[in-house]
């Protein structure tokens, strides 16, 4: 694999925000200088796996979501028994960006953030609808309003491939349906894979993103390798052609084979659907060669 380098043929998003019906489409871009924010109206598809988390609020059985439909390219969908499996270490390869040099790298680290120097890059913003800053050591994402999908990325965009992508996650405040993750393979606003994961109901799904609509890989599915309430959780996405394994807390959930992003860059995300008012905390992004699962 070639070194990642940031690309010049998919430039960095624009911010976005636009409500559809009665099917998600890909949002407009407004006018103004690039940013690396992306934002969302979660609508349609994503109605249908989210009131099966509110179902579980009621005190009804867990999660029942609706059958996910496949997006195109998608071929097979393994959900991982919960059994400790030892997450893959990444060697090899040059480094693509950069890292600090107040953090310890290994051979084969493509981006490494800790947050700690507030002129890293990534997106920050304060507006009606969501913020996102660097505080304290971490990166905040705030989002205000409802059925809103939120994410920032690092200051270039890159074409990562063959990779592992992991960060520390943590729910701060707000309400029990509203989610995180991991952004992989981005290739825009709204072309991606996401990780998430719900640490008040300790449940994790795969989605991917096509053209502004969503669609479930691996159906909403409770853990108990994801950690409750406001602990952190370590959250891990590796990718190595076509298929793609997710961990939480060093844990493997779930094998997807997929082809329809083979490349791209990251981000991270929070999301909200009847309710506002969701924060969110990450912290230890690393995205590493990968040369095997």
């Amino acid at each position: 694999m070639s070194d990642p380098a940031p690309s010049d043929e998919h430039p960095a998003q624009e911010k976005h925000s636009q409500p559809v019906s009665p099917q998600p489409a890909g949002p407009s871009a407004e006018s103004g200088g690039p940013d690396f924010m992306g934002k969302i109206k979660i609508v349609g598809g994503f109605v249908a796996a989210i009131a099966a988390l509110l179902t579980a609020l009621n005190g009804a059985e867990w999660l029942k979501p609706t059958p996910p439909t496949p997006s195109p390219g998608a071929e097979t969908v393994t959900p991982v028994p919960a059994t400790p499996v030892p997450t893959v270490v990444a060697t090899a390869a040059s480094p693509a960006s950069s890292p600090s040099p107040h953090t310890q790298v290994s051979e084969g680290t493509l981006l490494v953030e800790d947050f700690g120097d507030p002129s890293g890059g990534w997106e920050t913003e304060a507006s009606q609808e969501c913020d996102l800053e660097y505080l304290e050591g971490e990166y905040r994402i705030a989002v205000h309003v409802p059925d809103l999908s939120v994410w920032g990325g690092p200051p270039d965009t890159y074409e990562f491939a063959d990779f592992s992508f992991e960060a520390d996650a943590r729910y701060v405040s707000g309400p029990d349906d509203g989610d995180f993750g991991l952004v992989a393979r981005s290739r825009g606003d709204s072309d991606f894979y996401l990780f998430a994961v719900n640490s008040r109901l300790s449940a994790y799904s795969v989605q991917t993103c096509q053209d502004g609509s969503w669609a479930e890989l691996a159906e909403w599915t409770d853990s108990e390798a994801v950690h409750p309430g406001m602990q952190t959780n370590h959250l891990r996405v590796e990718c190595l052609g076509s298929g793609m394994r997710f961990y939480v807390n060093g844990q493997l959930l779930a094998e997807v084979v997929d082809s329809t992003f083979t490349s791209g860059s990251i981000g991270l995300l929070a999301e909200t659907f009847e309710e506002g008012g969701l924060e969110v905390r990450f912290d230890n992004v690393r995205v590493q060669v990968l040369k095997g699962f």
